[in-house]
């Protein structure tokens, strides 16, 4: 009798353990890969904060688009050209206004990386503009060329103090 009890709820046990869901398990990051998208994403930084128009724009995918974060363009930018000239009128305004390089002094906090495979996701923040929290988001893709920038999405939000 016990050992029918034993068998019974064993088998149910068993039942139970195989029709459970799982939780999906994390897109495995390989290190190397991380470290690359890493390596292109400050790469990209330290372009943007010099100014360096040539290495910032190497960094482009053919195929990237943009969101913006200041009002005076509220739309996406939808392709490579639009892109680049919002940047260079933005390269062209700070270079005659200020001194460099580095131009921006940007200051880069909560930095990470996450692949999954083909696909780099990078977030930041920047805080070097006062009373503002500016969110980024840098999507990389990988092609022949290696790690190259599909969107950028810029954000900039009030700080509350």
């Amino acid at each position: 009798m016990r050992l029918r009890w034993v068998i019974s709820t064993g088998y149910i046990l068993l039942l139970w353990a195989c029709t459970v869901s799982r939780q999906p398990e994390r897109a495995s990051e390989p290190r190397s890969d991380t470290t690359d998208v890493a390596r292109a994403a400050r790469s990209f930084l330290g372009a943007f904060d010099s100014l360096n128009w040539p290495a910032f724009t190497s960094h482009l995918s053919d195929s990237v688009d943009a969101y913006w974060p200041r009002p005076d363009s509220a739309e996406r930018l939808r392709n490579r050209a639009a892109v680049e000239a919002q940047y260079q009128a933005f390269f062209d305004r700070i270079r005659t206004t200020r001194p460099g390089p580095p131009y921006l002094h940007l200051k880069v906090t909560h930095f990470e990386v996450r692949v999954f495979d083909d696909v780099g996701l990078v977030t930041f923040e920047l805080a070097d503009v006062p009373d503002t929290i500016g969110r980024r988001t840098l999507v990389f893709h990988r092609d022949p060329a290696g790690w190259r920038i599909v969107h950028l999405h810029a954000s900039n939000l009030p700080f509350l103090h």
